[in-house]
C-alpha cells in the first residue's frame, strides 16, 4: 500500500496505512462470478428456473439439459450422453 496523495510525514516514508476493514470489491467476487456465468448460460439458450435461481434449463425437442450452479460447483444433467461432451467443451473454451 502507498500513502494517499498529500499525506506527508517527515521520516516516515516507508510506513503504510492500517486497513480497518476489507476492500469492498473482494466481497463482491462471488456475485460477479454468478452474474458472468449466468449471462453465459443465457447466451447458450438456457433459461433460469423461476423457483430456483441456481437451476438453468435447456429444452430442445427430445434433448433436456439441466445445469445447477452452486457457488463454484457445476452439476450437469443430460438425457443424451453425446451432448454432455459438447457442453463441457463449451464451458472449457469460455472458462
Amino acid at each position: 500500500m502507498i500513502h494517499p496523495e498529500g499525506f506527508i510525514m517527515e521520516g516516515k516514508y516507508y510506513h503504510v496505512c492500517n486497513l480497518k476493514k476489507s476492500l469492498y470489491g473482494l466481497k463482491q467476487a462471488p456475485r460477479a462470478w454468478y452474474k458472468k456465468i449466468s449471462r453465459y448460460f443465457e447466451t447458450l439458450g438456457f433459461s433460469k428456473c423461476y423457483s430456483d435461481s441456481t437451476l438453468y434449463v435447456l429444452n430442445e425437442g427430445k434433448e433436456l439439459v439441466l445445469i445447477i450452479l452452486y457457488v463454484y460447483d457445476i452439476l450437469i444433467m443430460i438425457n443424451n450422453i453425446m451432448i454432455i461432451n459438447e457442453c463441457i467443451t463449451k464451458l472449457k473454451v469460455e472458462y
